[in-house]
């Protein structure tokens, strides 16, 4: 196996995230700076790379140019220039408990980002029978947090 140096690390608080036409993962961070991921590489970085999040990008070199080798979380938060809203914890449905693994907001956001994934593979796949009017929200409600990364509440009760 081909050993790696890192040339350097950046500490960065992730602001947009977004793909372009060749499915290459782009984001900027608080500052304005932008960076990228060519699609080979994209797919390691979901989950990890999302908008208000701290994320530690390491750097390497190859054939002379610089690329993002990998991106790990950072624990805690790095301060943001503007406050975010709150929404209120969701209530659960009586006799539920959620899962006991989540115990730290980091254990939440990898466990949201996990989830995350798993559904653009049930989306990418074609598991999810989009013909179905629930399916297309979820659908919908899954590419809006993927490119605009707001989160989109969705009532699914009914039907």
């Amino acid at each position: 196996m081909v050993e790696v140096n890192i040339t350097r690390s950046e500490i960065i608080t992730v602001d947009k995230v977004w793909r372009n036409e060749f499915e290459d993962l782009l984001f900027t961070d608080k500052g304005g700076k932008e960076h990228k991921v060519s699609n080979k590489r994209a797919k390691w970085f979901d989950g990890i790379v999302l908008p208000n999040t701290a994320v530690k990008l390491n750097f390497a070199e190859a054939y002379g140019k610089e690329y993002i080798y990998n991106a790990q979380l950072v624990e805690g938060e790095l301060p943001i220039t503007e406050p975010l809203a709150k929404k209120p914890a969701p209530e659960l449905p009586a006799g539920k408990t959620a899962p006991q693994s989540i115990q730290t907001a980091k254990d939440e956001q990898i466990w949201k980002s996990v989830c995350i994934k798993e559904l653009g593979e049930c989306i990418r796949s074609g598991n999810l029978d989009v013909t179905k009017p629930k399916a297309k929200l979820i659908r919908l409600a899954y590419y809006g947090l993927i490119t605009t990364g707001s989160g989109i509440d969705i009532d699914l009760k009914g039907d």
